[in-house]
């Protein structure tokens, strides 16, 4: 299995608006669920697409800033 590092950036705001501002600068918003608290964050585009189109399995280390 490959790793793939994603680097995102936490979302201060989070709904329908701001999902669509978010994907409009070219950016893909995100959430990770778990142990009671869910993180909002956003990702480059560019980077998601090189996992997700692609035949490999990647396991992914995440970085939020």
């Amino acid at each position: 299995m490959k790793k793939a590092q994603l680097s995102g950036s936490v979302r201060a705001n989070v709904g329908k608006k701001d999902a669509a501002l978010t994907r409009n600068a070219g950016l893909v918003p995100c959430v990770v669920y778990g142990s009671g608290e869910q993180t909002h964050f956003s990702v480059k585009e560019i980077d998601i697409e090189r996992i997700v189109y692609s035949p490999d399995v990647y396991q992914v280390e995440l970085e939020n800033e």
